[in-house]
């Protein structure tokens, strides 16, 4: 286990940041966004729908203190500290704000704390109030309430605050812990063990979390969870499963070469992982599907001194040269991408940015845990971004630092307008340069992964230590809430295609300045 202590940091990256605004347009005025959010106890089940903001975040209703105060939050199982916005926010009018002299059940500790974001910080105190959410009570629950924030387009998210889900071993992200105080979780201090969230696959469906009995585990299988701190997993490497019948996985070498760590987050928009390692799975993917693999491999530039670890010509390659944010930075040389993976990454990311219909022959990436594996379908694991949106976010640094590819030269020439015919493919994988101090580099299986498994976050599953478990979602998608036999795709149309469409995108919970405690 991992027991060194770690602040949080929570960043949210948006891809484009001036999608902002579309996610603000879902809601008409403050308090219409509850309306279609679905809640409480039905024939004994407890659960919510988890409302879909432009396939970046999914949130749920929270109601808060005596009489209940209603706020949208996010659903994120990547930290653990309940944050809403506060009467005292002058920055956050356009939110539902927390008062606590209108609520008899809250306790205003006068305690001040912070927490850091990768995109501004929230200053607020500490207070306890009771909380309703997904059927649950949690009495006396504690919640840090904003005064002051300066977090990078928080006013146009559609969400009033967030809802951490997180292992309770401390209060990740705040400044202040208070005697008693350590333990923040709503889950947790609600006395609850089990619960599982599930989101429907394609654009725009909503997904449920359901709270489960603790022995309500058939049909899961579940992996350790390593560390204290995260819903974190061992990760022993990548592989491919063909889609020919009988065909024997085949290991992605390199990936994971001394062991990973992954981070089950249903807060994190895409895949993340090192920069290398990704590198290394799309040159494997080029190599799988015809189209790619007759693609020419250029040999690197010479007289550069720079040897097997150059990025490539200046003008026509879309990896980035060595200064660039986007080279993955490793301190183990056995890591590095060879120049041919390199170059058959840029050459897999040039195939399927005009979406061909050869995709669909793309073999399941396999995630190697412990014991098990998540494997995900292409359909999952690559998404569709309009070509207009992609040239304002490729100017745009915060989502730059995530990318690994510059798409300038494969955008010459593409519409301006945002019609659904102008569409690309990209990999549904982003940059992150973290180690854990035993496991190796962190991994983050993402909203990808839940939307092909259900996944149960359990507190005392393996001998009374934390598990997670995955079990594949049926075709049919979630089931609803209280309604075993209907699926909560039916509340929305399904789209026509399997491959989501995120209107930005939200990154880790995790530092990327320091080793991390998983």
């Amino acid at each position: 286990n991992l027991t060194a202590q770690i602040v949080t940091i929570l960043m949210l990256v948006f891809l484009p940041l001036a999608l902002l605004f579309q996610a603000e347009a879902l809601s008409s005025g403050k308090h219409d966004v509850l309306a279609v959010l679905d809640q409480g106890e039905s024939g004994g089940q407890k659960c919510s729908v988890l409302r879909n903001m432009n396939n970046v975040l999914y949130g749920i209703t929270a109601e808060i203190g005596t009489p209940p105060q209603k706020f949208d939050v996010v659903a994120d199982t990547g930290s653990n500290q309940l944050v809403i916005p506060g009467s005292c926010c002058r920055s956050c009018l356009s939110k539902h704000l927390y008062k606590a002299n209108s609520s008899s059940t809250s306790f205003e500790t006068h305690k001040r704390s912070s927490i850091t974001y990768g995109s501004g910080s929230c200053k607020g105190e500490l207070t306890h109030d009771d909380v309703l959410a997904a059927g649950i009570q949690s009495k006396n629950q504690v919640m840090l309430v904003m005064c002051r924030q300066s977090i990078e387009g928080y006013k146009n998210l559609g969400m009033d605050g967030i809802m951490g889900m997180g292992m309770p071993a401390s209060a990740m992200g705040t400044s202040v812990d208070l005697v008693g105080e350590h333990d923040r979780s709503f889950f947790s201090q609600a006395n609850i063990n089990a619960f599982t969230f599930c989101f429907n696959k394609g654009a725009g469906t909503n997904g449920v979390l359901h709270v489960h009995d603790e022995n309500e585990t058939n049909d899961y299988t579940f992996e350790d969870v390593v560390g204290t701190v995260h819903w974190g997993v061992k990760l022993k490497g990548a592989s491919f499963s063909s889609q020919a019948s009988g065909a024997s996985p085949v290991a992605v070498d390199g990936v994971c070469k001394n062991g990973c760590a992954a981070i089950v987050d249903s807060g994190t928009t895409l895949i993340a992982g090192p920069g290398g390692d990704i590198i290394k799975i799309l040159a494997s993917l080029c190599s799988s599907v015809d189209g790619c693999k007759k693609m020419p491999v250029q040999t690197r530039r010479t007289g550069t001194g720079r040897g097997d670890d150059s990025w490539g010509d200046d003008e026509d390659d879309i990896l980035e040269s060595e200064g660039d944010e986007r080279r993955p930075k490793m301190s183990d040389p056995g890591t590095m991408p060879s120049m041919k993976e390199q170059i058959q990454a840029m050459n897999f990311q040039k195939w399927m940015f005009s979406c061909p219909a050869e995709m669909a022959t793309l073999p399941n990436i396999n995630f190697e845990l412990a014991g098990s594996k998540v494997s995900l379908p292409a359909s999952i694991y690559t998404m569709k971004v309009n070509k207009k949106e992609l040239r304002e976010s490729d100017s745009d640094d915060l989502f730059s630092k995530r990318s690994l590819f510059n798409y300038t030269s494969l955008l010459e020439g593409a519409p301006s307008s945002s019609s659904a015919s102008d569409m690309a493919c990209l990999p549904a994988f982003m940059k992150m340069e973290m180690k854990s101090r035993t496991l190796g580099p962190i991994w983050i299986l993402g909203m990808p992964v839940f939307r092909q498994y259900t996944v149960m976050f359990h507190r005392t599953k393996s001998a009374g230590k934390a598990a997670v478990g995955f079990k594949e979602t049926p075709a049919a998608g979630c089931t609803a809430c209280g309604k075993s036999g209907e699926t909560l795709i039916n509340v929305k149309k399904a789209p026509t295609h399997n491959v989501f469409h995120p209107g930005h995108v939200r990154s880790a919970n995790i530092p990327e300045h320091e080793f991390a405690t998983i």
